[in-house]
């Protein structure tokens, strides 16, 4: 989720192939419609998430800890943009997400979180 379309690119080119793109295509994004628009608890965690995970398949250790720093950076903005909206369920996500994306980073399984665990509680939005 949010970077499948990179990590295929990068296993075709480890496997020797050739990527090409028409830079005249056009394409009309729905802004996030999947996951609820906007900063979601769902978007917050998973794409911290599927940014490590892309690092351990793809990254050499030393881009692994440059990456960290940047998405400690990245994190922190949105955590404050976060609590400052009053959207507090978003910024325990991205919290919970960054602690996933370092213990990923130093080794660790993915823990077993699923999508349907970010959903807002009963009768809330």
């Amino acid at each position: 989720m949010y970077v499948e379309d990179v990590d295929w690119c990068a296993r075709a080119r480890e496997q020797g192939r050739v990527l090409w793109y028409e830079s005249s295509a056009k394409v009309w994004h729905h802004v996030s419609a999947t996951s609820g628009g906007g900063l979601t608890p769902l978007k917050a965690y998973f794409r911290l998430r599927s940014g490590a995970l892309f690092l351990v398949r793809h990254a050499k250790p030393w881009e692994r800890a440059r990456s960290w720093g940047s998405y400690l950076a990245w994190t922190g903005w949105l955590a404050l943009r976060s609590v400052t909206s009053g959207n507090l369920r978003s910024a325990r996500a991205l919290a919970l997400g960054f602690a996933d994306f370092t213990r990923i980073l130093l080794g660790a399984p993915p823990p077993p979180r699923t999508p349907e665990s970010f959903a807002p509680p009963e009768g809330r939005p």
